[in-house]
């Protein structure tokens, strides 16, 4: 059942009141970012946030913990965390499909080729430098969906296309990585997603790409509503379809294409946060994206913190963290009956 249909038959009531699901979220979400900066091997105090802003001394260890890993840290956690839920509630939506999640169209299998390739060929080493074979690889498994997509193929054929060619994509990183150890050591780094070692001048690199698809997904979040009642009544209704289809394709492509290229492939959040956005968006999906995106960073964010604090002196990466926390929750979502047919 659609979001429409959906919050037709339940009664209006049962949604909690918006500007208190809006002030709760964003106490939510500053206290994750509080808890991101201050929480860690080495915890800090909040004064030192402020000097190391104000009066930043290249000698203090908790100054320099501050700016050099807790705030790329924390930016990064939450540009990925939103991007990830926005790219997967405008997917489930697009496609109809509850299930869905952004590395269903091949844009995880081409980020994580284009760093493999490079890792066999040319012996790259930097992880610094995954960046951008991550984002071409990405952007040329995403253009190759986008053509199929123009010559015709529906919801459905997109979905088996992206299946295919994932499969494609991963069989040949898989066959690489058996002839390379030294690539395998250097993958199983990345592979796992983490927010560990983001730097402030890759998020400065993929900001445009970051920027490019929140745009995208507020022009795509328009035509949602119509959409997600079917193509045919989604025209009946005055909505171009190709155009909110391209747009919506392009949001997922630079939102996953950016996420993937900086923090590596981090799952669960697509998938989920839609389905906990649903919770409170009252059946507009305009509210799903937007809760969507801002429940991911709260996610994400309180994965990574808690990675940093279960072993002392240790750091599990948000990846681990989020599929231990997720499955869990998807679990209980699913008995409670929160995860419907769109």
């Amino acid at each position: 059942m659609n979001d429409l249909l959906t919050a037709r038959s339940r009664p209006f009531a049962a949604f909690p009141p918006l500007a208190a699901v809006l002030a709760t979220t964003a106490g939510l979400l500053l206290a994750a970012v509080m808890a991101s900066v201050l929480l860690g091997v080495r915890s800090v105090a909040v004064t030192d946030i402020w000097q190391a802003f104000t009066a930043f001394d290249p000698n203090n260890p908790e100054q320099i913990v501050i700016r050099q890993i807790r705030l790329p840290q924390t930016l990064g956690g939450l540009l990925v965390g939103a991007s990830l839920g926005m790219a997967g509630a405008i997917m489930q939506a697009v496609t109809r499909n509850p299930l869905a999640d952004p590395g269903l169209l091949g844009v995880n299998a081409g980020a994580t080729a284009g760093i493999v390739l490079p890792l066999f060929l040319l012996g790259m080493t930097d992880p610094s430098a995954f960046v951008w074979p991550a984002l071409a690889g990405a952007f040329l498994a995403s253009s190759l969906i986008w053509a199929l997509g123009a010559s015709g193929l529906g919801v459905l054929g997109l979905l088996i296309a992206g299946a295919a060619l994932s499969a494609f994509l991963f069989s040949l990183v898989n066959g690489l990585l058996l002839i390379s150890q030294s690539a395998l050591d250097i993958y199983r780094k990345w592979v796992l997603g983490s927010l560990q070692g983001i730097t402030l001048d890759e998020i400065a690199a993929l900001l445009p790409v970051f920027l490019v698809g929140f745009a995208a997904a507020a022009f795509a979040a328009r035509f949602l509503n119509a959409l997600a009642l079917g193509n045919d009544l989604a025209r009946a209704l005055g909505t171009n379809v190709r155009l909110a289809s391209l747009f919506s394709l392009l949001a997922i492509t630079c939102l996953c294409a950016a996420s993937v290229a900086l923090a590596g492939p981090i799952g669960f959040i697509g998938l989920l946060m839609p389905h906990a956005a649903r919770l409170v968006s009252r059946g507009d999906m305009r509210l799903t994206v937007l809760f969507s995106a801002l429940f991911g960073a709260i996610f994400l964010l309180v994965a990574d913190t808690v990675g940093r604090l279960v072993f002392p002196g240790l750091q599990i990466e948000a990846g681990l963290t989020i599929a231990l926390l997720g499955g869990p929750i998807m679990v209980v979502l699913i008995r409670r009956g929160r995860v419907v047919a769109l």
